[in-house]
């Protein structure tokens, strides 16, 4: 093999820092660790490997609360990685058709990562899949706060807010 192409993310998210918390929340909700294995493709002496966390993501809809904890945690971080709006899109889909085995905290985390993406008018393309989620697991707790500390006349921030609310802020 003359040449490997490895996928995954520096610091918070190489592989071994995935691998390390995953065993760590496997230990601590007291379930089966298994194994992560990142997606491996060889043609010729190249040698791809894809980021671990598509192994999470997997996890996260076979309802693994370690898994879980580490998808809250992706949404939660605002730091670039390869594949990062594809990786982050797909762990809050997974998260929202998983959403029976959040637990509050979880809830809790995701809707106010959501509030402050809004009053922080950052609102990156994989933020279209943390609305869907805050909308399927509720925002109500939130609202009185987006309400009074986000722009409202940015139109993106209440589009967003509509889409969570199902109510226009601009008409009355």
């Amino acid at each position: 093999m003359s040449e490997i192409r490895d996928y995954n993310g520096q610091g918070r998210w190489s592989r071994e820092e995935i691998e390390r918390r995953f065993r760590s929340y496997a230990k601590a909700f007291g379930t089966t660790v298994k194994e992560l294995n990142p997606r491996v493709f060889e043609e010729g002496s190249t040698k791809w490997i894809y980021p671990l966390i598509e192994e999470v993501i997997v996890g996260i809809r076979q309802g693994d609360r370690a898994c879980i904890e580490l998808g809250v945690e992706l949404i939660e971080d605002s730091d670039s990685m390869p594949f990062g709006v594809t990786l982050k899109s797909n762990a809050a889909k997974a998260l929202r058709h998983s959403a029976g085995h959040l637990s509050e905290d979880h809830r809790r985390r995701i809707r106010k990562r959501v509030a402050d993406m809004l009053i922080g008018q950052y609102m990156p393309r994989e933020f279209v899949q943390y609305v869907k989620l805050a909308r399927t697991i509720g925002f109500d707790e939130e609202l009185d706060r987006v309400r009074s500390e986000a722009d409202l006349t940015n139109r993106w921030v209440r589009h967003y807010l509509e889409r969570l609310t199902g109510i226009d802020d601009s008409k009355g």
